[in-house]
């Protein structure tokens, strides 16, 4: 008498999508809640977080390229312009002063021009990058609002930061409550949201 065969381990059978052994069925989980799927969501958070930080930079060098005055550029340029400028002319030509030699930032505008050329290019590659990986993780999440979180959590940290590092920009504290006031409003609809589509998977039973 021949050996019994197990049944083919198709979408329907006991291996497949739909069974208790298979990914859909109560043994096995397409996305894991364990450490597991921590690790694969891990992935697209990941990605959400750096599309929040090409976000933010893009923005600064937004700005980098719109302006390119010593006194009110940025750190960037009051270096540039420090470093330029003869020290003589420096102190008047770096302040914005009325008084300044405009002879003396001939070499310092060329040289900003450049820069300003090379943040406008840093302007298209980082929000290039930032929509390549912003897309990517909303097509590998589980939910959308866990990568617009991250996203919106990056952005406005990093934003905040480079705001006071580069230009100087003050950052109130109001600032930072209402920011994270909008993470956290975000994070309780997101929960609210997925707790609605958990329920309406579950199984009715008769």
């Amino acid at each position: 008498m021949p050996p019994a065969t197990a049944p083919p381990r198709g979408p329907g059978g006991p291996g497949g999508r739909g069974s208790p052994g298979g990914p859909g069925g109560p043994g096995g989980h397409a996305r894991s809640s364990g450490p597991a799927g921590a690790a694969a969501a891990a992935g697209p958070l990941a990605a959400a977080a750096v599309s929040g930080v090409l976000a933010a930079l893009a923005s600064v060098f937004s700005k980098l390229a719109s302006n390119s005055a010593p006194a009110s550029g940025g750190v960037v340029y009051s270096t540039l312009c420090r470093a330029v400028v003869p020290a003589a002319a420096a102190a008047a030509a770096c302040s914005g002063s009325a008084a300044a030699d405009a002879a003396a930032l001939d070499d310092y505008n060329r040289i900003a021009a450049v820069v300003r050329v090379a943040c406008v290019a840093c302007v298209l590659l980082s929000n290039a990058a930032m929509w390549k990986t912003f897309t990517s993780a909303l097509s590998r999440a589980d939910a959308s609002i866990h990568v617009t979180v991250i996203n919106s959590a990056a952005n406005m940290i990093v934003t905040g930061l480079c705001g006071l590092a580069v230009f100087g920009e003050p950052v109130r504290l109001q600032w930072w409550v209402g920011a994270t006031l909008v993470v956290v409003g975000s994070i309780l609809m997101g929960r609210s949201e997925h707790g609605g589509d958990a329920q309406q998977l579950r199984p009715k039973h008769e």
